[in-house]
């Protein structure tokens, strides 16, 4: 029997932001493909995953203020705005190394890290609260990366197919707008076993 093989996989789960990005996105749902190799049987899986996620605004619009001197003021008056954002996109790459903590019949118990970095994109629309003139339009590309742990148990159906629920924590740093990119993540997963070693 063979000591190591590779699956692939499909996984679907729900991101709750934390930070400044909890306060101003929803939570949202992430789509992941995923690569994985099993090796020392079983005990030990690496997996290289792609994920996409898209969170849409808490609100229609949030209240801002800018000096005066931004537009046509003096610069002693405040300026009272609203900014509509548009939903922020994240496209993610990451690699999670997962270790069987026991196993029993067709069920199996995993702990893990992984390592994520990333790109969001963002762009909002501010406008003065009192005039519905539109004032400007602004974008945030953060790049941002950072570390994570996740707990996971997978059922075996087949020689080739396995179903998993997931549930873990990204602790994640940016380089604009918010530098606390980190949030919770659970879902569930199918994979499918392509090849033995």
């Amino acid at each position: 029997m063979s000591s190591a093989y590779s699956q692939i996989g499909a996984r679907i789960s729900l991101v709750t932001p934390r930070g400044d990005m909890g306060a101003v996105f929803k939570n949202g749902l992430s789509y992941d493909l995923c690569y994985m190799l099993d090796r020392r049987k079983g005990r030990i899986r690496s997996t290289l995953g792609l994920s996409f996620t898209s969170l849409a605004p808490r609100a229609d619009s949030f209240p801002t203020y800018q000096d005066g001197a931004g537009n046509s003021g003096n610069g002693n008056s405040v300026m009272p705005e609203l900014r509509v954002y548009k939903p922020m996109k994240n496209y993610a790459f990451y690699i999670d190394n997962s270790f069987r903590i026991f196993s029993v019949q067709q069920f199996s118990f995993y702990a893990g890290v992984r390592l994520t970095m990333g790109l969001s994109k963002s762009s909002y629309d501010t406008y003065d609260k009192y005039n519905p003139t539109y004032v400007n339009a602004g974008a945030n590309d953060n790049y941002y990366g950072g570390l994570g742990a996740s707990i996971q148990g997978v059922y075996t159906i087949s020689s080739h197919a396995q179903v998993c629920a997931f549930i873990g924590h990204n602790a994640l740093v940016a380089t604009d707008w918010s530098y606390n990119f980190s949030h919770h993540f659970f879902g569930l997963g199918l994979n499918y076993r392509i090849k033995a070693n």
